[in-house]
């Protein structure tokens, strides 16, 4: 919270603070043993949707466990904070499209596949550096969900994906 920008800091610090408070409000209302993924997408995406149009989401009907769902809410608030900062999200055109599945095609086990596409936003090229939201997308989720995060810079959009066990997913 030093240096220069501390204003910048300070609301970027409060805003993960309520993305937080969000998800917890899921769980709870569930007793503390599950949420939906859908809520949990939803409500992370409130505070960065002046236009709800401009977001798809699409999924099966997934019980995430609670350490699960605060990873999840937090990062698709960094993914959505970069966005309108940023990305598809900073201007009036772009999109955002969010999909997931389980794949049961996969032997020996299902997996989950998660994805945040970005589209018609501004052109993207990679960062010389990953700043701490980034890292926390990459790792918070590869940790809670024990799987597989790739975030890529393309030249139409930012594109996150996730392939996890579906099996530490509560189906």
């Amino acid at each position: 919270m030093k240096g220069e920008d501390i204003s910048d800091r300070r609301m970027a610090f409060l805003t993960r603070i309520q993305a937080l408070s969000k998800a917890n409000e899921i769980i709870t209302a569930k007793t503390w043993q599950n949420a939906p993924m859908r809520a949990v997408i939803e409500k992370a995406l409130e505070p960065h949707l002046p236009r709800p149009e401009r977001c798809s989401i699409q999924g099966d009907d997934l019980d995430l466990t609670a350490k699960q769902a605060l990873s999840l809410a937090l990062s698709v608030h960094e993914l959505a904070t970069n966005a309108t900062k940023y990305g598809a999200l900073s201007g009036e055109e772009g999109t955002v499209d969010i999909e997931w599945r389980i794949d049961d095609h996969r032997i020996p086990s299902e997996r989950l596949l998660f994805e945040w596409r970005e589209s018609g936003g501004p052109p993207v090229t990679e960062p010389s550096s990953r700043g701490f939201g980034s890292k926390l997308v990459m790792r918070a989720l590869a940790s809670d969900f024990q799987g597989k995060v790739t975030l890529d810079y393309l030249p139409t959009g930012v594109v996150c994906r996730m392939v996890a066990p579906a099996p530490t997913v509560a189906l």
